[in-house]
């Protein structure tokens, strides 16, 4: 039996069920668990799609990619498990799928937030819609192919009717688990981290537009202490720093709740990554690590219905968008529109302060 078969079989038997004849308590949890993934994600695409409240147009399509991702635990994977209508393949198959592309889609988001924080305006304007398909694509498309991929290596090793070759034994070893590993998990694990402190670095640097900002309210109060007198001191404020300095607020604080919720996905499915690595190298760990093994999995299960309540959480623009959508407050329009937000006011109101300035000397 190769490495792959035994690991296949190992995660067979410890597979989790989440049904038990006679425990109401699990099967209540189950279906708890179930219903949140559900309602939360469905939540979230809705939300993202209608209202468009998180952020640029490649942020809310990455963002309905990744429930969909979550989706799919709560749609196939639970409720299959508790109704036992599917074998184990097919449910661990629909796992995979499930984790791969929530792995990629946060490695695209990461990269995303990295773009949009080092070019808050250019690079929303530069990015097409079409490249973000494509993006998102890509991301599907290279998740079933390596959901698919140790099939394709057992079809091509029985291919060339030369099954005890070097290539062969490669591809039923366990080297290539290991390389699998590496490819759907420790690499985009490396990349997000490089990403993310590439965002801090970058949001750190941002400090000296603060700075400026304080600056601007201190030549506006200046200026509303000389409107009765009707005096021009030649200052004026920047409309568009302020606006550029708007956008980039936005940004950041969505980088941290994205950046929060990647930090959760890797503690949650860590574990599991790390038993499994565990057991290609050392097979005779497997009976020791099957507890650990069954808590990673109910662990990363658990994960699917998190990103919702992390949204719920810290986006007031997300709770808003909820109560516009089941009518609990006004929504004008299709899109989220802000509220009125003080940096807005402060332009406008320089706006008005301008006007009078002009109107006064021209009276003078």
């Amino acid at each position: 039996m190769d490495v792959e078969s035994e690991f296949d079989n190992f995660s067979q038997v410890n597979y989790p069920h989440f049904h038990e004849s006679g425990n109401f308590v699990l099967d209540l949890f189950s279906i708890s668990i179930c219903l949140e993934i559900i309602i939360g994600n469905l939540l979230v695409i809705i939300v993202a799609f209608r209202y468009k409240c998180f952020g640029s147009k490649s942020t809310n399509r990455y963002i309905i990619s990744l429930a969909v991702s979550d989706l799919t635990i709560g749609v196939i994977v639970i409720p299959l498990n508790i109704l036992e209508i599917a074998k184990y393949h097919l449910l661990f198959l629909f796992q995979e799928i499930s984790v791969i592309s929530s792995i990629f889609n946060l490695t695209v988001l990461s990269m995303d937030r990295y773009m949009a924080i080092r070019k808050p305006i250019g690079y929303s304007r530069k990015l097409t819609t079409r490249q973000v398909n494509i993006n998102i694509f890509l991301v599907w498309f290279s998740t079933l192919v390596i959901v698919k991929l140790p099939h394709i290596m057992d079809y091509a090793c029985i291919g060339t009717h030369d099954e005890d070759s070097a290539i062969c034994d490669f591809l039923h070893g366990k080297e290539i688990l290991v390389v699998i590993l590496l490819l759907i998990f420790y690499l985009p694990l490396i990349l997000m981290i490089c990403f993310n402190v590439g965002t801090y670095r970058l949001a750190l640097a941002s400090l000296t537009l603060k700075r400026r900002r304080s600056r601007l309210k201190t030549k506006f109060n200046y200026i509303t202490n000389d409107e009765n007198s009707g005096i021009n001191n030649g200052v004026d404020l920047d409309g568009n720093e302020m606006s550029r300095f708007s956008a980039l607020m936005i940004q950041h604080k969505l980088s941290f709740t994205l950046g929060l919720i990647m930090l959760v996905f890797i503690v949650c499915w860590a574990p599991f990554f790390i038993v499994s690595t565990i057991i290609c190298l050392c097979s005779e760990c497997t009976q020791f690590l099957a507890p650990i093994h069954n808590f990673a999995i109910w662990l990363g299960v658990v994960n699917s219905g998190m990103n919702p309540i992390i949204h719920f959480i810290l986006s007031r623009k997300f709770r808003t968008s909820i109560k516009s959508l089941f009518c609990l407050t006004s929504a004008s329009s299709k899109s989220y529109v802000p509220r009125f937000s003080s940096v807005t006011r402060s332009t406008n109101t320089s706006n008005v302060l301008s006007g009078k300035f002009k109107s006064s000397s021209n009276g003078i």
